[in-house]
């Protein structure tokens, strides 16, 4: 088994050597489980010394995946980037925590789509990744890491500072007495709490599932608010326009009835000024046929003076 693949010994959980080991890590990687496990057979995998028995990780449902044990082995991988796949971050300091989800995950598909999972080691590259990555489905996320309260803090971080309602986040910590469940539900946005020791892959499995259909759900209600609030935007938009046509047509209407209002005065003014001067003419109409009849009747008078 060795020239098929190298196994990686690690120190056990919560040793202070890990930590030093973990810092060393990349700022963050993309990683895709194998499609097979190498080294299942080996007796010293910790898949296989469960119970004091050996199996496959298949085989065993049941499988605690996190019991702190000495000189566990955790299987590498290939890194693979997939668009078309649900985004799962796992943040934890302890490197191992990182591999045994993935290999407890392996081949798993959720409505056709595989799991694409982003690792980060600490609460800063945590930061980067769910801003790199906002569509990220689900967030296991540790409490402890730079500080007693990083993963706290990051909670905050993601739902208030860049108001991201939507992202799964479910904390698994490997000291579940030093914070109680209810108060940190209660208090921060977390969608679970698990202790590392009670997520068998069944569980995580079920898990899984379970936020990948709520976190789809959610998406499609944001959908739906993103589309009514672009068909408000866009009936706004057009009741501006039809405000802005409305006004434009009642300033024509104001400027045609002022058109309308100073012709039929000027039409009045002009019927008026017609009068006057047809009154006048009937005036020096009527003057001139006094004169003629005055005229007629002064005639004979002439006539017989004459005589």
């Amino acid at each position: 088994m060795a020239e098929i693949t190298k196994l990686l010994e690690l120190p056990k959980f919560g040793s202070k050597s890990n930590k030093s080991a973990s810092k060393a890590k990349p700022a963050l990687r993309i990683m895709s489980v194998p499609e097979s496990v190498p080294g299942a057979e080996n007796p010293n995998n910790p898949f296989n010394r469960q119970h004091g028995q050996e199996s496959s990780l298949g085989d065993r449902d049941d499988t605690v995946l996190f019991a702190r044990n000495d000189g566990e082995q955790v299987i590498g991988d290939d890194s693979q980037d997939d668009a078309d796949a649900w985004k799962i971050m796992l943040v934890d300091d302890e490197p191992e925590v990182h591999r045994i989800t993935q290999l407890a995950l392996d081949r798993f598909e959720f409505e056709g789509k595989p799991l694409q999972f982003l690792n980060a080691y600490s609460g800063a590259e945590a930061r980067d990744a769910i801003v790199d990555f906002p569509d990220t489905a689900i967030i296991f996320l540790d409490i402890v890491m730079e500080t007693e309260n990083e993963g706290l803090e990051l909670v905050q971080y993601i739902r208030e500072t860049l108001d991201n309602q939507v992202v799964r986040i479910i904390l698994r910590t490997g000291q579940p007495g030093r914070f109680e469940e209810d108060v940190v539900a209660l208090q921060y946005g977390i969608n679970d709490y698990k202790t590392k020791t009670e997520l068998t892959r069944r569980k995580l499995m079920t898990t899984i599932a379970t936020n990948l259909r709520v976190f789809k759900a959610l998406v499609t209600i944001e959908d739906s608010k993103r589309e009514l609030e672009r068909i408000s935007l866009e009936n706004e938009r057009i009741y501006r326009q039809i405000q802005k046509y409305a006004l434009a047509l009642e300033s024509k209407v104001l400027e045609q009835k002022r058109e309308l209002e100073r012709t039929t005065t000027e039409l009045q003014r002009e019927r008026e000024e017609r009068r006057i001067i047809e009154e006048k003419l009937n005036y020096l109409a009527s003057l001139e046929g006094f004169d003629r009849a005055l005229a007629q009747f002064l005639d004979p008078l002439h006539d017989s003076s004459d005589r």
